[in-house]
């Protein structure tokens, strides 16, 4: 009898510890899910982001308090992105096309979502930081290998699988640029920053063989910010950076990676001509100016809230019924936030986005990193600013598991610098 009560007083801590770190295990693992596969298994990052609003309404009773928890500069970038939502939602006034109009509601109404999932983060019992790590790690690796094994099925197409190659090149940068902000600012063993350098490469070499321009153009842009910040703050690791860089100059000089960077940014240069000269406008690269082109003519038609959500591609069609632009493919995207912004939400959804999407975040992140150089505080940089640089070329914001990707990076970094001293003291 005895010994039945002590096994009965043993497994009790046991149960409640565990049920007390479940939360934290289900979100840890949407948020390795998300950073591992996001870009290219499908559904991950869109069920990760349900799962986490799931979470969240388990701490409703709490949302007061946790608001009140907050910051000015959080609670700003929450309302930020909420209002964000509603720009897209009040563009329906203009809108011709209601279907078109509720799918893409849809990805602008996750922007509201986001914000009890960031209340939800607030609470300091979740420590989601290393989970985004390993995630992260797992990613560069599968990346590759689902690259090499589509290309061998694809000769000549750009890596990609379930996803556009847009989407899966853009998420292999993004954890490329996090995975080095860690292995420059965090303290860790030489198996983890041998682990992170290798994905690291892998990671850029899958990217590169997606051919997704964007990813390319962001890569200097956050080098350089990294680079400053590191140097401002006494972190360069000439140690930790030349093997990575001799890493990648290997892999590069040993594949095909070279060739297809110069074949492609060739093609865009003449491409670029072509559309100027007035010789051709139904390129990649011609067909995104026509459309921009088109974008700034529906934003003066509809200047303050545009011509609605899902209505670009018939504004597209009623121009060339009247001989414009005649050859260009019909897409109900410009292929830049900005431009998209411009054009269906109006000067009141381009604002909103601007502030919401790149300068509240980006000022929330660089306060604190101002304060103190952390893994979160550095890589919450680089996540906005190749958010906005992916922004240039690729209309992001219609892409559900980009979105996805961006807000639970976003909210994952945020609220760890904010609660995680382990994390901080872990930072060199």
């Amino acid at each position: 009898m005895g010994l039945v009560v002590n096994k009965v007083v043993h497994f009790k801590p046991w149960y409640s510890n565990f049920s007390y770190k479940l939360p934290e295990l289900v979100a840890g693992l949407a948020v390795f899910a998300t950073a591992a596969g996001g870009g290219s298994v499908s559904s991950v990052a869109s069920a990760s982001l349900a799962i986490f609003f799931i979470l969240s309404l388990f701490y409703i009773r709490k949302w007061p308090e946790l608001w009140r928890s907050l910051t000015p500069g959080e609670q700003l970038l929450l309302v930020g992105l909420a209002l964000y939502a509603f720009s897209g939602l009040i563009s329906y006034y203009n809108v011709g096309d209601v279907r078109e109009y509720v799918k893409h509601a849809g990805r602008y109404v996750r922007f509201l979502l986001i914000v009890p999932v960031y209340l939800l983060l607030t609470n300091s019992n979740l420590r989601l930081f290393r989970y985004l790590l390993a995630g992260a790690i797992v990613a560069g690796p599968l990346c590759l290998s689902l690259a090499f094994i589509y290309i061998s099925n694809n000769p000549g197409m750009p890596a990609k699988w379930y996803y556009h190659h847009i989407t899966f090149g853009d998420a292999a940068m993004l954890n490329a640029v996090f995975l080095s902000v860690v292995l420059l600012t965090l303290k860790t063993s030489s198996i983890m920053k041998a682990a992170m350098a290798f994905s690291i490469a892998c990671a850029l070499y899958a990217s590169i063989l997606s051919q997704a321009r964007g990813a390319w153009v962001a890569l200097p842009f956050c080098g350089a910010l990294l680079l400053y910040l590191t140097v401002k703050h006494n972190k360069l690791k000439i140690k930790i950076i030349l093997p990575v860089l001799f890493l990648s100059v290997v892999v590069i000089a040993v594949s095909p990676v070279g060739n297809i960077m110069e074949s492609r940014i060739k093609e865009a240069v003449q491409e670029v001509d072509s559309f100027v000269s007035g010789e051709r406008f139904d390129s990649s690269v011609g067909g995104r100016l026509a459309m921009w082109d088109i974008a700034i003519d529906v934003w003066q038609e509809h200047p303050i809230i545009g011509t609605g959500l899902g209505d670009f591609d018939q504004e597209i069609e009623s121009r060339q019924a009247q001989g414009i632009y005649e050859n260009i493919e019909v897409h109900d995207s410009t292929h830049n936030i900005y431009f998209q912004a411009l054009a269906t939400t109006g000067t009141v959804g381009f604002l909103v986005l601007c502030f919401a999407l790149v300068i509240q975040p980006f000022r929330v992140f660089y306060q604190a990193s101002s304060e103190k150089l952390t893994p979160a505080s550095l890589g919450g940089l680089m996540l906005i600013v190749a958010y906005a640089v992916f922004g240039l070329t690729e209309s992001w914001i219609l892409r559900s598991p980009v979105v996805a990707i961006y807000l639970i990076y976003l909210v994952t970094l945020s609220t760890e610098m904010s609660k995680n001293p382990e994390l901080e003291g872990s930072a060199s």
